[in-house]
């Protein structure tokens, strides 16, 4: 699917598999910092000549705009079924205060491409002042 989106498609996800429909932790496994390398090589190759047009999109699945971030990536490495250290590598885990995640947000966006970000609603609230602070606020 990943190909097909590269080769004709403007915005392409990179996301979990979610053949259930829910976030669990058989999930963890396609959250990692390597699959997310293997889908973007899938990307790259397909996308040809295009990749540098394409918008790259990632869904987040563990969002918490936090002081304690020890504790919210063992609640991460626990909901991915990852390690700590897994989690906290994993594009899919945003954890942190609002400048840690702000900076790594940007840090995403020139390591691997992805300028579109999605999260849930619930996240959505204590996400603001990251977004403030990543448009200069």
């Amino acid at each position: 699917m990943l190909a097909v989106a590269a080769t004709h498609a403007d915005i392409v996800s990179v996301n979990v598999r979610l053949e259930s429909g829910k976030l669990g932790p058989e999930r963890g496994a396609t959250a990692t910092i390597a699959t997310t390398h293997q889908k973007l090589d899938v990307i790259r190759q397909a996308a040809g000549v295009r990749f540098d047009e394409l918008i790259l999109q990632l869904e987040q699945h563990v969002v918490a705009v936090t002081d304690d971030r020890d504790a919210a990536l063992e609640r991460a490495a626990t909901t991915l079924n990852l390690s700590p250290d897994d989690a906290d590598a994993s594009p899919h885990v945003l954890v942190g205060s609002a400048p840690e995640i702000a900076d790594r947000l940007q840090r995403m966006r020139e390591d691997f491409g992805f300028s579109y970000i999605c999260l849930t609603a619930a996240a959505a609230e204590s996400f603001a002042p990251i977004v403030a602070r990543l448009a200069g606020t």
